[in-house]
């Protein structure tokens, strides 16, 4: 006996059973909700890939824009087997500081306080905003007060990879891949101050040829997790020192924060020559001073092309031109005479 949903033939009486008629409506219901956006109606087949999300915003969103994911839209306790087997999210605004690596793109218009299709992984079409050209990643912009803050933007680093996109920049057509960020990115400081140990400074993203991207819009804030670096200023000497530090850091997703990997170190031994006689406490040596441990470190408390104070804890006395190698005292701040060379 052919079940509520088996096929009739020519002449044979029509019926409509209770489950025919309610799946009917359901699909009618389903087909008015796709349509209510005036574009053609996409399937929302659930897969790892294309999630149904919820526009919890208060604007009117089109396809390659993307959502920030909020929470699910089921609760576990209240609606279980919907939040086992339909995973379903809330979408809204990103937020630089929340959702760096944390959205969705729409597959289809979406209008506020509707549901649709987007893409939590794989491939996907979206609007960019691209500041280089040569830029292969983009995420969430970390400042959009003057951007479209529900597009994605290019930078050194970010979740989404770029496969492609139109020629030029500013707000461009891509196709990208989402399948997890790249969290590592290079950096200089900025002008905006010293890292100290353990401190938080400002930073641009270096680019893949070395030099610096200096718009305002791309700067951000590297932490000094661990306490072990001291960083110079990007401008805070005069040429060929007007450099800032420059190193790698890592979004860690569970801080938000750009955590310093590694940087280039802050010098920790000089030598140089005494510009008078020493006997005191304090002296000064030449322009004339260098780096001599760590390999690649870099002066950062005073201009490496200036005379350079050094403390004398021992007393040494010393003659005017005598060699002298300092050592940085991290706790007093300062630099210490260690060993003369040719002391009196």
């Amino acid at each position: 006996m052919p079940g509520p949903f088996g096929r009739v033939s020519a002449g044979d009486p029509l019926r409509f059973p209770a489950p025919v008629y309610d799946a009917l409506l359901d699909m009618l219901a389903w087909w008015g909700r796709q349509n209510k956006t005036g574009s053609p109606a996409l399937p929302m087949k659930e897969s790892s890939t294309i999630v149904p999300v919820r526009n919890a915003t208060s604007d009117d969103l089109v396809t390659g824009q993307i959502l920030a994911i909020s929470a699910p839209r089921y609760d576990h306790d209240a609606n279980p087997s919907q939040f086992k087997f339909h995973p379903s999210i809330i979408g809204v605004e990103p937020a630089p500081a929340s959702h760096f690596g944390k959205y969705v793109v729409l597959r289809a218009p979406i209008a506020h306080g509707d549901v649709g299709p987007a893409v939590i992984s794989g491939v996907a079409a979206a609007k960019l905003y691209v500041y280089d050209a040569e830029h292969e990643w983009a995420d969430v912009h970390p400042d959009p007060s003057d951007l479209e803050a529900y597009t994605l933007t290019s930078g050194q680093c970010g979740a989404a990879r770029i496969l492609w996109k139109e020629s030029g920049t500013g707000s461009v057509w891509g196709l990208i891949e989402l399948y997890g960020p790249e969290l590592v990115t290079r950096f200089e400081l900025s002008d905006d101050g010293d890292l100290a140990p353990g401190g938080t400074a400002y930073a641009h993203p270096l680019e893949h040829d070395g030099s610096p991207d200096t718009d305002a819009d791309r700067k951000f804030q590297v932490k000094d997790f661990l306490g072990i670096h001291r960083g110079r200023a990007k401008d805070k000497y005069t040429t060929p020192h007007d450099d800032g530090s420059q190193g790698y850091a890592k979004r860690c997703l569970d801080s938000n924060l750009w955590e310093i990997l590694s940087m280039q170190p802050h010098a920790l031994m000089l030598q140089g020559v005494t510009t008078a006689a020493v006997t005191g406490s304090a002296f000064s040596l030449t322009s004339a001073h260098h780096v001599m441990q760590p390999v690649g470190g870099i002066i950062t408390d005073h201009d490496p092309a200036d005379t350079c104070s050094v403390q004398n804890p021992f007393a040494m006395d010393i003659d005017s031109g005598g060699d002298v190698v300092a050592a940085w005292d991290e706790a007093g701040g300062h630099w210490d005479a260690i060993q003369a060379l040719c002391p009196t």
